[in-house]
């Protein structure tokens, strides 16, 4: 048993400092109190996803893609940065749109973002461990998503921080998306397969 919480403690601390960065952005762009449910349960669905993923992946199929093929997920960061940034619209009609949305995105940047290294750490996890011991292994990733998630949500609180992300929302995200989508085709090695075509 102790074996199992520390390997979930491990995995699960394991692929979650990308995604404290990507939190942080979330958190500092949509600070009214009424989104940070919206952005925890698209949280807990985005993971949720992952985790079931990685079960079946684990269990029922015999072929994974290529590594490469994976890190294309890449590209959604880098499209969602780019799009927000050079967005023509009003911040405020900006700002409700992306409201609207955002369960939806949150789940999505999660998939993205997390998937390749989530899926690599998961699966020969969720392969080596006892189903029986599921619930409590699903617990102990929600009080860390939990604790990731207050975490990132006090640090965008304090003032300085608060004023940056007031002042550089945009740049900010953009940034950590473009740097995220291109460390994940990196790490992936999808940039070095279609450096090798070239």
């Amino acid at each position: 048993m102790l074996t199992v919480l520390s390997g979930a403690l491990l995995s699960y601390f394991g692929t979650t400092s990308d995604y404290f960065i990507v939190l942080l952005a979330i958190f500092g762009k949509h600070q009214k109190s009424r989104c940070h449910r919206r952005i925890f349960f698209g949280e807990l669905i985005g993971n949720g996803i992952l985790i079931v993923m990685s079960l079946l992946l684990a269990y029922l199929l015999k072929f994974i893609p290529e590594s490469w093929i994976l890190g294309l997920l890449g590209l959604f960061p880098i499209t969602v940065g780019l799009k927000t940034f050079f967005s023509k619209e009003d911040e405020t009609a900006k700002a409700k749109a992306s409201d609207a949305h955002l369960i939806r995105d949150v789940v999505l940047m999660t998939l993205t973002t997390c998937s390749a290294d989530n899926l690599a750490i998961y699966i020969p996890f969720f392969a080596s461990v006892d189903f029986s011991y599921l619930p409590v292994i699903l617990i102990v990733f929600l009080l860390i998503l939990s604790a990731v998630s207050f975490t990132a949500l006090k640090i965008t609180k304090f003032p300085l921080i608060r004023g940056f992300l007031n002042s550089y929302a945009d740049l900010f995200q953009l940034i950590v998306y473009v740097l995220l989508g291109a460390s994940i085709m990196w790490e992936s090695g999808t940039i070095q397969h279609f450096l090798l075509m070239l």
